[in-house]
């Protein structure tokens, strides 16, 4: 079994340390194909929650042109968000 089979049952009913994880799954390609969209959707499902990773990441993936336009304005947002649910340096990812 892969990490990602172990973790999708659990992301799916809403466990938002599962999403982040699935998040990173899919926006690094462990064990699957790269998917940014997908990764994005994990990481904005977690954010949601108040997961403040999933926030971060967010921020990450605008900051770093990862499958969308770069937009510091937007990356910005997702990084305060991620400091104000608790997630220390978020800035300096």
């Amino acid at each position: 079994l892969k990490a990602r089979d172990l973790l999708l049952p659990a992301a799916t009913q809403g466990d938002a340390d599962a999403q982040v994880s699935m998040a990173i799954i899919n926006l690094s390609g462990l064990g699957v194909d790269t998917d940014f969209t997908e990764g994005a959707r994990w990481a904005r499902l977690a954010s949601d929650q108040g997961q403040a990773m999933g926030s971060s990441i967010l921020g990450t993936i605008y900051q770093r042109r990862m499958g969308v336009p770069i937009d510091q304005v937007t990356s910005s947002k997702w990084f305060r968000l991620a400091d104000e649910q608790g997630f220390v340096g978020s800035d300096e990812i």
